[in-house]
């Protein structure tokens, strides 16, 4: 599926009944308007909102356990940010076979996990170019994001 066909998504954050925040995903009116008889339009978009709420989930416990190996021993285990990145392609793979996309996707993700998205571009590029069972765990994660040491080039 091209992009052209694809409806994109905005995740807002509004105030929820309970006054918590929470994501909400909008897509373009004109695209509703044009499917009358799409009732499947809605569901679909649950579906891939949820999606995008677990791939924060998943981010936000990967991020918790970096944090906390950090105070513990010094550094992260670098598999938990070729995780992080597995988490992320996971969810682009997922979105590309979708109808759906998100809009400034890395924007968005930043925003809500509260990361760079230089950092994530490298989390993502470490798991796409470094097998897992590459990974050496002896390694830091500065190791593999220094550089072009991040697509596994290790020279």
């Amino acid at each position: 599926m091209t992009r052209v066909n694809k409806i994109p998504v905005s995740i807002s954050i509004i105030k929820g009944q309970d006054g918590q925040p929470q994501r909400v995903p909008t897509i373009p009116l004109g695209e509703i308007l044009g499917r009358e008889k799409d009732n499947t339009i809605q569901e679909e978009l649950n579906t891939f909102s949820a999606k995008y709420d677990k791939l924060i989930e998943n981010c936000r416990e990967a991020l918790l356990a970096i944090s906390l190996e950090k105070k513990i021993i010094g550094k992260a285990n670098p598999l938990l940010y070729w995780t992080l990145g597995d988490y992320i392609y996971s969810f682009v793979q997922y979105e590309e076979n979708n109808r759906f996309f998100i809009n400034a996707f890395y924007q968005q993700l930043s925003r809500d996990l509260k990361l760079s998205e230089s950092s994530l571009r490298k989390m993502l590029n470490f798991r796409r170019c470094l097998p897992k069972r590459e990974v050496d765990t002896n390694k830091s994660w500065g190791f593999y994001s220094v550089g072009n040491k991040v697509t596994g080039n290790r020279s």
